[in-house]
């Protein structure tokens, strides 16, 4: 499930299957880098609704979280930890997903919710070259997710 206003009237219908949250984490600049951010953005956004797919009625996809490339590592842990906190009280299972390789040196303050996966530019591929490559990618984070779940 989306967050979407049909897909919420499924979410409260179904609430008690779905214990998984997953919110994807894009870090936004305006700098050199802006190129490469669009490029996560647009990775992370195809690999979440992938994940949200395979898994709908189970997930729901919140809105990315969304913060400045440029903030230090402390503003955004503060700013992703207040939204675990309250995610928590709603769902067993609260995952953050991203690309970005910064979060990986907070994975101690964060938990186990952390999942990063290494991005694919996309803008580079044949289209040919695009969907397997995407679709290995999910798999092999289908499993993580799964394994999270049974622990």
């Amino acid at each position: 499930m989306k967050w979407l206003p049909q897909d919420m009237d499924m979410f409260f219908q179904a609430r008690e299957y779905v214990d998984t949250a997953v919110m994807p984490l894009i870090g936004l600049t305006f700098k050199e880098q802006a190129k490469q951010s669009a490029s996560v953005h647009d990775f992370i956004s195809i690999v979440s609704r992938q994940v949200e797919q395979q898994f709908k009625g189970r997930v729901l996809l919140m809105p990315p979280l969304t913060y400045c490339s440029d903030w230090s590592k402390e503003e955004r842990l503060e700013l992703l930890l207040k939204w675990k906190a309250d995610l928590d009280k709603q769902f067993s299972h609260v995952l953050f997903l991203t690309s970005d390789a910064e979060w990986k040196t907070l994975e101690m303050e964060i938990g186990q919710s952390l999942l990063w996966i290494s991005p694919i530019p996309l803008e580079h591929l044949e289209e040919k070259y695009k969907q397997p490559m995407m679709e290995e990618q999910v798999k092999m984070l289908l499993k993580v997710i799964s394994q999270k779940w049974k622990k």
